[in-house]
């Protein structure tokens, strides 16, 4: 079995505001590149601060990086629940009781 290692989950967005009036975050003339990551928990998107200094949140029980949202909830009920949980929850009807029990309700 082969592991993966943290930077091949990553993704890179590259931002090219060179001949734009550029925002807050990326001015005029400048170009942003760094990595982005997915959160395994609700699939929101996450760039990554490359003066990041404080490692990413990762979930003790997926092994799986988690955006701060999720890991809010994951530090408040001690559950994990994946994306594809989720799903599966709502197709079969539960999900208001997983939600009630993630206290998102």
């Amino acid at each position: 079995m082969a592991f993966l290692s943290e930077r091949s989950y990553e993704g890179a967005i590259l931002i090219d505001h060179r001949a734009s009036p550029g925002t807050a975050a990326v001015p005029e003339g400048t170009i942003f590149e760094s990595a982005i990551r997915v959160c395994n928990h609700c699939q929101r998107n996450v760039i990554v601060n490359p003066n990041r200094t404080v490692p990413l949140d990762k979930c003790p029980k997926c092994q799986m990086f988690m955006c701060r949202g999720c890991a809010a909830v994951y530090h408040r009920t001690l559950e994990c629940f994946t994306i594809a949980e989720l799903l599966d929850a709502c197709e079969a009807g539960h999900l208001e009781r997983v939600l009630a029990k993630r206290s998102l309700l």
